[in-house]
């Protein structure tokens, strides 16, 4: 979350006057602070429908494109896919000028412990590295998983909808060879 960022704007409003503000400022990055896990399914919906559509129209207003980027959280927790569902929905919207290139995940937050190594995510506990599906965060009653493979995660989290073996990995040393 924003413990890991310096230097950027954080929002904890994306009303359209707020939208509009964050448009017109200097920083060519800004965080949306949402706070969405602690909503229930209906809230979420309704939060990501009313933050895309502000952004959109402010970005027209001001005439600025803008790259929006879903940060969930790291250990897996949280409303997906419902989240990213609704911004694709609205950004591909009739009448919107949003497009999609794709969905990455990635969850990652060094500092905290949680790293990803050939596609399973990992929580540091005291004796270790833990696969995040064996984690505490796992259990969680509201949002709760089981796989630690993240292919394997998105396809128990989409009940299907993506199967394991549709979901791409990018490996490490590829991204790092820059022949991508």
């Amino acid at each position: 979350g924003t413990q890991t960022v310096h230097s950027v704007p954080v929002y904890t409003d994306w009303s359209l006057g707020t939208m509009r503000a964050a448009m017109k400022n200097q920083f060519n990055v800004i965080y949306i602070l949402t706070n969405s896990r602690a909503l229930t399914a209906a809230q979420t919906e309704s939060l990501h429908r009313e933050l895309v559509r502000n952004l959109e129209q402010a970005a027209r207003e001001e005439e600025q494109e803008f790259i929006l980027i879903s940060r969930s959280d790291s250990t897996l927790r949280g409303h997906y896919p419902l989240e990213t569902e609704v911004i694709y929905r609205e950004l591909t919207a009739e009448g919107s000028a949003g497009r999609i290139d794709g969905e990455i995940i990635i969850p990652f937050f060094f500092e905290g412990g949680r790293v990803t190594f050939n596609d399973i995510h990992y929580v540091k506990t005291e004796s270790g590295f833990l696969p995040a599906g064996e984690s505490e965060f796992a259990h969680d009653p509201t949002f709760g998983y089981q796989a630690s493979d993240l292919k394997q995660w998105v396809e128990e989290k989409t009940k299907g909808a993506y199967r394991a073996a549709e979901v791409k990995s990018i490996p490490l040393a590829l991204l790092r060879s820059g022949k991508l």
